[in-house]
């Protein structure tokens, strides 16, 4: 009798967007999902207001921002627990984060 492993499915392309809390920034990420994340680290408990942050991980280049370019900053964070730096984008006007991007990466987190 032939062994047989469990195949992996094909990737599948997902759409998920996300707004800041006051609505100036908008963004649509359409494509293969990398994975989500939670990460317990102290930036992270910081920036969520919770023991961790839930993050789901996509291309760069699947980012679109529908609203409110112009409205976004970013906090280059280099405290992180494996010395990467991750920049936190956030609205300007209520202060909340959409999106998050490390630096080197093609990788961004909603």
């Amino acid at each position: 009798m032939a062994s047989s492993s469990p195949t992996k499915p094909p990737p599948t392309k997902v759409t998920r967007s996300a707004s800041c809390l006051c609505g100036a920034v908008a963004v649509t990420i359409n494509g293969v999902d990398k994975g989500a994340v939670l990460c317990h680290c102290s930036n992270c408990q910081k920036s969520s207001g919770s023991s961790f942050a839930h993050n789901y991980r996509f291309l760069d280049a699947d980012l679109t921002f529908d609203k409110g370019q112009d409205a976004v900053t970013r906090y280059e964070d280099g405290n992180t627990t494996n010395g990467n730096v991750l920049a936190r984008h956030f609205c300007k006007v209520c202060v909340r984060d959409p999106l998050a991007a490390l630096f080197n990466r093609e990788i961004c987190m909603l």
